[in-house]
């Protein structure tokens, strides 16, 4: 990769990621609280809720980024000539219309959603045996 693109290779694409990581995570926290606070209320949600809790939040987040996806995946691989985000966007939106925007999205969900969704159940059940193994009783 350096002998043919040189160092700046090695970072190609980090605009796009960043541009879909930092809102995902605000997307993903905002719906996950949004969706705890109107469905389980202020109690600890069972595995099963953790779960679906999980999985709904990252779909969400998904879904609204899904355009930022496709073009960090298209920037990545080098196929594609955008002089930017916006450019990216406008030439996808033009040539090819929502279908290209949201290009990828049922794979994207069937990967990113279950893991989501069992990482929040673990992540639920381990801080609440931790809690009780160390006598820890403190609220988010």
């Amino acid at each position: 990769i350096y002998r043919h693109e040189g160092i700046l290779a090695f970072w190609k694409g980090l605009v796009p990621t960043l541009a879909r990581t930092v809102p995902g995570v605000g997307v993903y926290f905002s719906s996950l609280q949004t969706l705890q606070k109107y469905c389980i209320g202020e109690r600890k949600p069972s595995s099963m809720e953790a779960l679906l809790l999980g999985c709904t939040a990252r779909s969400m987040a998904g879904v609204l980024l899904i355009p930022v996806t496709v073009i960090k995946t298209r920037y990545e691989s080098g196929l594609f000539s955008y002089t930017g985000l916006l450019n990216a966007l406008s030439q996808i939106h033009r040539k090819e219309g929502l279908r290209g925007l949201t290009s990828g999205i049922f794979p994207t969900l069937l990967r990113d959603a279950p893991f989501s969704g069992i990482y929040l159940m673990f992540y639920t059940k381990l801080k609440t045996a931790s809690q009780k193994l160390f006598g820890h009783h403190h609220h988010d």
